[in-house]
């Protein structure tokens, strides 16, 4: 149940260039997520160098830097993301580019 919401905040065409190369389309990511839930315990995610590149009436995009921190390890990475605005206001993930740093 928990997977289908987070999947909800996907639009239908989404597709995602991974920090290691590959091109994920929205058909994949119900095998990532569901593969990853439980992998990193105690993953916490932080966000910063948060920078708005476009805004407009329908869409977003936004460059950021993640951390991701668990009991094991840490990384992180630079991301690239597009957001497009449902009617009402609902913003819903259209592309992501992600790169190691």
């Amino acid at each position: 149940a928990q997977l289908a919401v987070l999947l909800d905040d996907f639009a239908p065409g989404f597709s995602m260039i991974a920090a290691d190369g590959q091109r994920l389309p929205a058909e994949a990511l119900p095998a990532l997520f569901g593969g990853l839930r439980g992998a990193r315990p105690g993953l916490k995610i932080e966000i910063d160098e948060l920078a708005v590149l476009h805004a407009g009436a329908d869409a977003v995009v936004l460059s950021y830097r993640e951390r991701h921190a668990w009991s094991a390890g840490a990384t992180r990475r630079r991301a690239t993301a597009l957001f497009t605005v449902l009617p009402g206001g609902q913003p819903q993930w259209m592309y992501l580019q992600e790169t190691w740093a």
